[in-house]
């Protein structure tokens, strides 16, 4: 598995800003994504603070583009502080930075939430996306896998 950390790859300035100042006192959230079958193309990352957040790419607290690997790949994300977070991917297996769709909307690339949330007709409710990192927790573990 590939191991990233969280500010190498982090297209979002302000969260390193905001997770430095927290050095600390934040967890360290690792996420695995599994169930990868090629390693064509790039997966794309956002982890969101809430469901307008995720629903909005430009507004993510962090966005990152991923190399894939079959064998799976995990990251750690350091000093990530106490909050609800929700994570939605995708394996761009063309590399067009998009997740491509059929005509009625269904995707035809892989795709994932946390807490391998699936929806019925659409994405699944951020009550089901979210999840939560304490003031207590050091750690916190996301194993995602992909819906093909």
């Amino acid at each position: 598995m590939t191991h990233y950390t969280f500010a190498r790859h982090l297209a979002a300035a302000a969260l390193v800003t905001t997770l430095s100042s927290a050095a600390a006192h934040g967890a360290d959230l690792t996420i695995s994504v599994n169930d990868i079958k090629t390693a064509d193309g790039q997966l794309m990352l956002s982890l969101g603070g809430s469901e307008q957040q995720l629903a909005d790419a430009n507004s993510a607290i962090a966005s990152l583009i991923l190399t894939p690997n079959t064998a799976g790949v995990s990251f750690t994300l350091h000093n990530v502080p106490a909050g609800t977070y929700g994570i939605q991917l995708f394996h761009d297996e063309n590399g067009n930075g998009e997740l491509d769709a059929n005509m009625i909307g269904i995707p035809k690339e892989p795709w994932a939430f946390s807490n391998n949330a699936a929806g019925r007709f659409g994405p699944p409710k951020w009550q089901n996306i979210r999840f939560e990192i304490s003031a207590e927790d050091t750690s916190v573990t996301q194993d995602i896998s992909l819906n093909h």
